[in-house]
């Protein structure tokens, strides 16, 4: 456990440029069950994120990587965050590298970021999760959504002729509440939405 890096969340996103931006939510071990209370912020955090980019997933992969003392380990992975403007290009590049990765299992969610970035859901606090990426998983349970094994029908649908398979859509919302602080940031939350984001196989 000492030499690896458990990631809890990956998200995806396309840049400009044509290049593919990888957002990973790390876990620190140590600070998980240091509380009764969920995450919020500051220093109490039991997750940070890390960043890298790359021609293609692997090559981002590789590259995240390079940043991190750890070894990445995706085998606990809750949650696949894609961004819109990935997913109108089409996931099956995204989802073959996944869904061949040894360390990968298929028991895990998959959202399309509507309106933004996979990279910002990540970002997001979860007041009751001391880790976000199990606050989007536990969002889509409690909509009878299927959960932590979103991936494997995704694959299973797409390996079928004639079918179109879909993806639940995950969006950020930012709260009302307002801050007399003009430095702080709203405070946001998440909100699964009973949405479907129709995909096509590329």
């Amino acid at each position: 456990m000492n030499d690896l890096a458990i990631v809890s969340g990956f998200g995806m996103d396309i840049k400009d440029d044509g290049t593919y931006l990888l957002s990973a939510q790390i876990v620190i071990p140590g600070k998980t069950q240091s509380s009764q209370q969920g995450g919020g912020g500051g220093d109490n955090n039991a997750y940070f994120t890390k960043t890298a980019t790359g021609k293609d997933v692997l090559d981002a992969s590789q590259n995240i990587q390079s940043k991190l003392s750890r070894k990445v380990f995706p085998g606990h992975r809750e949650d696949i965050f894609i961004g819109e403007e990935l997913a109108k290009h089409g996931v099956s590049k995204v989802m073959d590298e996944y869904s061949r990765n040894p360390d990968v299992r298929l028991r895990e969610d998959v959202f399309v970021v509507k309106g933004g970035t996979a990279e910002d859901v990540l970002k997001v606090p979860q007041p009751l999760e001391k880790v976000p990426a199990m606050a989007a998983l536990k969002l889509h349970q409690q909509i009878a959504g299927l959960g932590d094994v979103a991936m494997a029908e995704f694959l299973m649908d797409a390996s079928t002729e004639g079918n179109s398979p879909s993806l639940p859509v995950m969006e950020i919302i930012s709260s009302p509440r307002q801050t007399k602080d003009k430095d702080l940031q709203r405070m946001k939350r998440i909100s699964l939405m009973q949405e479907e984001l129709f995909l096509t196989k590329t």
